[in-house]
This record gives C-alpha cells, sequence and structure tokens, in this order.
C-alpha cells in the first residue's frame, strides 16, 4: 500500500535529519574546540553527502505523495499526515528532528560569528600597531631601521 511506503519513507527520513543533526553537533564541538581546518572539512563533506541522501528521499517522499493524490512537499505531507495516524507519528518525529537540526544549525552559526568577530577585532588591533610601529613590514620581515640627523631611529 502506498500510505506504508510513504510512512516507511518519511520514517527513514527522520533518520536521516537525525544523522544530519548529529554531523552538526560534531561541527559544533569541532568549532569549539577550534580543530583543524581540515577536520572542518571532513566534516563538511559527511554534512553535504547527508544533504544529498535528504534531497533524494525528498524527491521520493513527494512522488509517493502524488501516488495517493497529494501535493508535493509541506501542504501534502501534512495533509496526508492528517489522514493517516500513522503517517502522523512519523512526520512529528521528523518534524522533532528537523527542529533539533535547525537548533544545532543556529547554535553553530553563533559559534562562527563569535570567532570571526575575535579573530577580525585581533586583526584589526595587530594592524594598528603595524601601523605606529613598523617594525615588520607586509612581507613579515624585520623593516630595516636607519638613524636620523637628530639622534633618532626611523624605521625604512
Amino acid at each position: 500500500m502506498p500510505s506504508t511506503q510513504l510512512q516507511t519513507c518519511v520514517q527513514h527520513e527522520a533518520n536521516a535529519v537525525a544523522e544530519f543533526a548529529q554531523i552538526l553537533v560534531e561541527e559544533g564541538e569541532a568549532l569549539l574546540q577550534r580543530a583543524l581546518p581540515e577536520i572542518l572539512a571532513q566534516i563538511t563533506q559527511r554534512k553535504l553527502e547527508m544533504l544529498d541522501e535528504l534531497q533524494s528521499i525528498g524527491q521520493t517522499r513527494d512522488a509517493l505523495l502524488g501516488k495517493l493524490g497529494f501535493a508535493a512537499g509541506l501542504p501534502g505531507i501534512e495533509s496526508a499526515a492528517q489522514q493517516h495516524p500513522a503517517l502522523n507519528e512519523a512526520w512529528q518525529a521528523l518534524n522533532t528532528q528537523a527542529n533539533a537540526a535547525r537548533e544545532q544549525n543556529e547554535h553553530n552559526g553563533v559559534i562562527i560569528r563569535a570567532q570571526l568577530q575575535y579573530h577580525n577585532e585581533a586583526l584589526a588591533t595587530l594592524r594598528q600597531a603595524q601601523a605606529q610601529t613598523a617594525l615588520y613590514g607586509p612581507s613579515g620581515r624585520q623593516a630595516s631601521v636607519q638613524p636620523t640627523t637628530t639622534g633618532r631611529s626611523r624605521t625604512a
């Protein structure tokens, strides 16, 4: 029966979203630990793979909804869930997992913005200090110091 297939598909989607949320938790921990860029790149690759899988599952869900005479996407799944109590349970589980993933993603965004602000402030401080004391040039090498006629040193 197509409604059973749809219920199985929605349960599969809920499990995939839970896995995606777990990857987001790992990403958050890596961000807090200031993990190496290679670690973050690996996590990002896993996220992209899960997003591809979720997109595929969503297409399957929409096709099953169409077979049952429902619209694709949110309007269709909500209508189907209202008419099929067993599907409603799977749909609620999917919503719970999706909310957890959204919250974790927002949390990760807060961490990223805080770290970016910190690094921008540190960079501004270093630039200001570099402009005031030209001990090192843009290449990172020490600027040559030449004496002036007043007895003070001058950087070149």
